[in-house]
């Protein structure tokens, strides 16, 4: 039996996991950042109307219930829709949860009364899904095979997917992703004996493999790690400008990945439009001139962005692809660090950026914050 897990905008000041908790002293604005019609609507979105029916695509060939944690004080309207979406989907399990974390339906108990009560034990294999993640639908496929004794007391990790910007059901930017301790799809593998649930300890999911056994499998793309305009781990709920930099200078460290119809079809509810729009929504209306290998650069703002497009004429004849093309800025004034680049004892290269190749045809994306009163002059490729 398979049980996700996922936490829709719990309202839990105290808690030290979750971005959106830390840095907010004051509760009413906690409450006012988290239950916002931009966020609620936003997150509400991708998980009911993409990664729900990915799910039921799973539901409909295995064992497998999903529980979905919402604050007891969330507003009406939001639960009034969730209700009717238990309806359609009738594997989801609401838990209700109060400001100190507490319900009075456990998750033990809400597994339990799903059990299928003929066996004296059930394996189990518990995940965790974020509310604006979304997972492959063939996850549970790839996962079946982890589903016994062998494996209880394991925890599983799928550490290769795909990470962009979705707005709406689009995906306007994407890149191949690999993190093999990612939280998304996490799995601990455990059992039902009774009453009793027994699940492997989980601790920060970066360092769980140091207390109990591991399985990483990162074969295939398994996952898409969703970034969008109100992530909570942004922090710049007012500010489209600093948020699609945040993103894009994110995405800017994951490698270009080539679409084809293997992966397509792990995700039939997203529609993958790389880089369609994205220029005329984030650059800065900055003159730009260019002279051979050298891009003279005119503007008044700290926050820089460009996007690069670069065909390698032979391929096989990159000795290093991890640093096949080097980038140097110069700024108009003198400065010891610039968060995202390397300062080179060469005075000619300055400040460097390296960018890799994995095909013909790249595409890489370079966001900077400047230090305040500092300014990029000049870029040499």
């Amino acid at each position: 039996m398979f049980v996700g897990i996922t936490r829709f905008s719990l309202l839990t000041p105290n808690s030290n996991a979750w971005y959106l908790s830390k840095d907010i002293s004051d509760i009413e604005d906690y409450r006012k950042k988290l239950f916002s019609k931009t966020r609620l609507d936003e997150r509400m979105n991708i998980f009911f109307n993409i990664s729900l029916p990915a799910l039921k695509i799973m539901k409909d060939k295995y064992e497998y219930i999903h529980i979905l944690q919402i604050s007891d004080q969330l507003p009406v309207s939001y639960k009034k829709i969730i209700e009717e979406y238990t309806q359609k989907f009738n594997f989801l399990k609401i838990q209700e949860v109060d400001i100190n974390g507490n319900s009075n339906l456990s998750i033990s108990d809400i597994i339990i009364r799903n059990i299928k009560k003929n066996s004296p034990e059930t394996i189990i294999g518990v995940f965790n899904l974020d509310d604006d993640d979304i997972l492959s639908v063939d996850y549970l496929k790839n996962s079946e095979k982890y589903i016994n004794r062998l494996f209880k007391g394991h925890i599983i990790f799928y550490g290769t997917g795909l990470t962009g910007l979705l707005d709406k059901n689009q995906v306007i930017d994407f890149k191949e992703c690999y993190q093999p301790k990612i939280n998304i799809g996490l799995m601990r593998v455990g059992s039902v004996l009774g009453k009793k649930i027994q699940l492997p300890n989980m601790s920060n999911h970066k360092f769980c493999d140091k207390y109990s056994p591991t399985i990483i499998n990162s074969k295939e793309v398994m996952y898409f790690w969703g970034r969008h305009f109100n992530q909570d781990s942004s922090k710049c709920f007012d500010d489209k400008n600093k948020q699609i930099n945040i993103i894009l200078n994110d995405l800017s460290q994951f490698d270009d990945i080539d679409m084809n119809d293997i992966i397509l079809k792990k995700f039939p509810s997203l529609n993958f439009l790389p880089s369609k729009g994205i220029n005329k929504e984030i650059l800065f209306n900055d003159n730009v001139e260019k002279e051979g290998n050298i891009i003279n650069y005119h503007s008044n703002s700290n926050e820089v962005l460009f996007k690069i497009e670069f065909e390698v004429a032979d391929l096989d004849k990159v000795l290093d692809k991890s640093r096949a093309v080097l980038l140097s800025f110069i700024f108009d004034k003198q400065v010891e660090t610039v968060n995202g680049l390397v300062k080179s004892s060469d005075v000619e290269i300055g400040f460097f950026k390296y960018l890799s190749v994995k095909n013909i045809k790249n595409t890489s994306t370079v966001s900077l914050v400047l230090p305040e009163g500092i300014n990029l002059t000049q870029l040499k490729i």
